[in-house]
């Protein structure tokens, strides 16, 4: 049987999605977790490798199983067992040919910064700047990044991938009170840090460091050192995988 799993996490203590030598992983922590039931050693599969740090409210993940379970039951039985940064909301038997990643059609992430005085301590999950940003500039910007263009400047480092060209849906922001700040972007799928450095370009645009329109120097330049910083890993959620007919 191949289950199929709606997961949740907080990314703040792992190193990503990913099995990692430099520290714990979401997958590791799922893989461990199903051989503590199963007892035997099963691979995870998921949507997106989110980043060390990263964040996750409806990641995709999927695992094959001979055990005479329910597949309903496997979220009761892993959340059982998993550490209270990880949720499984959901896990359901998955149609024939079902990989999370490869059958993916679109991605949605948000991005939250904090733009006040005072950080908060309820939300940790955010990108604290007290510094004063002009969120109307940083609006005229966002238009530049929607549709089909070559991303190699947002790419972080060490990235090796055939093609760097992406396409993006949409990209909004959301004035959500209080100094909070989101960014929601939708696409076919990010590159390494992609939508962090996007996210650091445009606070250089919000602090007067470029104008809106210089977002399409740095995506013809394809340099990354044209490109802002990237943003903290803190501040970015995986928020929804789209699959076709769905």
């Amino acid at each position: 049987m191949t289950i199929r799993l709606l997961i949740e996490y907080d990314g703040n203590a792992y190193c990503g999605w990913q099995r990692q030598l430099t520290g714990p992983s979401i997958q590791e922590v799922l893989e461990e977790t199903i051989r503590k039931i199963t007892g035997i050693k099963t691979t995870v599969y998921g949507a997106s490798r989110t980043d060390s740090g990263v964040h996750a409210q409806g990641q995709v993940a999927m695992f094959q199983t001979l055990a005479p379970f329910p597949a309903i039951r496997w979220a009761l039985m892993l959340n059982f067992y998993l550490p209270s940064d990880i949720r499984v909301l959901e896990s359901r038997e998955a149609e024939a040919g079902f990989h999370p990643q490869k059958k993916a059609v679109e991605k949605e992430y948000e991005y939250v910064v904090l733009n006040r005085a005072v950080h908060s301590a309820l939300c940790p999950r955010v990108y604290f700047m007290p510094r004063k940003v002009d969120w109307a500039l940083v609006r005229k910007a966002l238009p530049y990044f929607v549709g089909t263009h070559d991303f190699k400047s947002f790419q972080g480092a060490k990235a090796e991938l055939k093609t760097t060209v992406r396409t993006i849906s949409g990209f909004d922001l959301y004035d959500r009170g209080d100094g909070f700040f989101a960014f929601r972007t939708r696409g076919t799928g990010f590159l390494k840090q992609q939508v962090r450095t996007m996210v650091g370009t445009l606070l250089e645009v919000g602090f007067g460091k470029r104008p809106p329109e210089d977002i399409a120097r740095v995506l013809e330049s394809r340099s990354r050192r044209a490109a802002g910083p990237t943003a903290p890993a803190r501040g970015l959620t995986l928020v929804r995988v789209y699959y076709e007919g769905e």
